[in-house]
């Protein structure tokens, strides 16, 4: 399916079950739960996503910054708001002020 899409599997994806998995137990290690997870559209931008976690009420408040990593464990780097989500930076931590909140 994910080929016919264009895209890839997830990395949790185990394909002789054909479902996702909490961890890969052929390898003994434990998975890090993400909060959220969204699938964007390509050429989606942290902007993007900082407006759909908004809107679903995930987060509140201004945009201050967002950090990104390609794979869970990698050290995040600092992405800009009109930067295109990509392998490189497809897992998020946006941060907002509290100005939303009252």
């Amino acid at each position: 399916f994910f080929g016919a899409a264009g895209g890839v599997a997830p990395s949790l994806w185990d394909k002789d079950r054909g479902m996702y998995t909490a961890a890969d137990a052929s390898k003994k290690r434990t998975a890090t739960a993400l909060r959220d997870v969204l699938v964007m559209r390509p050429g989606s931008t942290v902007e993007d996503v900082f407006s759909v976690l908004k809107k679903l009420g995930a987060i509140s408040g201004e945009f201050v910054r967002a950090e990104g990593a390609g794979v869970i464990g990698e050290k995040p780097k600092l992405v800009k708001k009109d930067d295109r989500i990509g392998k490189h930076n497809r897992i998020l931590k946006v941060m907002t002020n509290k100005r939303g909140i009252k």
